[in-house]
C-alpha cells in the first residue's frame, strides 16, 4: 500500500512538473513573439523632422516603456516630439512636458497608436520598444487629417512579396474609410510627398508614419464580408 501511494505521489509530481514547464515555455514564447512584433530596430532618424510610429519618449527609465537606445545620436539630440489630436486637428507637444490641456478627452490608446513628429539635431539610428500601440484594425480615424503609425501587425495577413519583402497596397488598409488624400513626409528633403492610388508599403516601412485625410470617421482595416446567400426560389 505504501509503495502504491509513493508511486501515485511520484506520478502527480511528474505531471505537475510537466504542466509547469509547459506553461513557462508557452508564456515565454508568447512574450518573445510580442516583443519581436513591437521592437523597432535600427530606425533611421534624419536631422530635422521625422515621423515615427509610437515613439513618444526618447529617454529610457523605469517609468518609460520605450526602452530606447541610440547609435550616432543620443536622447539629448531629440529636441521635441509632437503628435496630432485627430479630433481638434491641433498639434500636441508630447515631449518634453506633455501639453495635457490639448489632449482633451482623447483616449490614451488612440493617442499612443498614432505616429509622432520627432525633431532631431543629428542623423543616426534608434531602437525602441513600442509597447502601447493598438492593433491596426482597432485604430479609429476621425474625419479630416490623421497621423497613422505603420506597425508590423499591418503585414501579418499580407502574402504579397516585392523584392523579397512583404508588400501591400496602402488602400487595402482603408476599405472602411473614404480617403481623400495620403501624404508622407520625406525626412531627407524635409518635404511632403503625395501618394496616389496604387502606392504601396513594404515591411521596411514599419515604425514610420504617414498622414491621411478621410471624409468619414472610420476604423482601419478591411470590410467584413456580410453578404447573404441568394433568396430561395418561389
Amino acid at each position: 500500500m505504501i509503495n502504491l501511494m509513493n508511486k501515485k505521489y511520484l506520478i502527480t509530481v511528474i505531471v505537475l512538473f510537466i504542466l509547469i514547464v509547459g506553461l513557462f515555455l508557452y508564456l515565454n514564447t508568447e512574450k518573445v513573439g510580442a516583443d519581436t512584433n513591437r521592437s523597432a530596430n535600427n530606425i533611421h532618424i534624419f536631422k530635422g523632422w521625422n515621423v515615427l510610429a509610437s515613439f513618444y519618449n526618447p529617454e529610457s527609465s523605469q517609468e518609460s516603456s520605450q526602452r530606447t537606445s541610440f547609435s550616432g545620436l543620443s536622447s539629448d539630440d531629440i529636441k521635441v516630439i509632437y503628435t496630432l489630436n485627430p479630433k481638434t486637428k491641433e498639434y500636441i507637444r508630447i515631449w518634453p512636458d506633455i501639453e495635457m490641456d490639448k489632449v482633451g478627452d482623447l483616449d490614451d490608446d488612440d493617442l499612443i497608436s498614432q505616429s509622432f513628429w520627432v525633431y532631431s539635431d543629428k542623423e543616426g539610428y534608434v531602437n525602441y520598444y513600442a509597447q502601447d500601440f493598438a492593433p491596426y484594425a482597432k485604430r479609429k480615424m476621425w474625419s479630416g487629417w490623421n497621423m497613422i503609425g505603420i506597425t508590423p501587425d499591418m503585414f501579418e495577413d499580407v502574402n504579397t512579396l516585392k523584392s523579397g519583402k512583404k508588400y501591400f497596397d496602402i488602400m487595402d488598409k482603408f476599405e472602411k474609410c473614404e480617403v481623400e488624400k495620403i501624404y508622407f513626409f520625406e525626412p531627407v528633403s524635409q518635404s511632403w510627398q503625395k501618394l496616389t492610388s496604387g502606392a504601396g508599403l513594404d515591411s521596411d516601412s514599419s515604425f514610420y508614419g504617414f498622414f491621411t485625410k478621410v471624409s468619414n470617421s472610420c476604423f482601419l482595416g478591411k470590410k467584413s464580408f456580410n453578404s447573404a446567400p441568394p433568396a430561395l426560389p418561389n
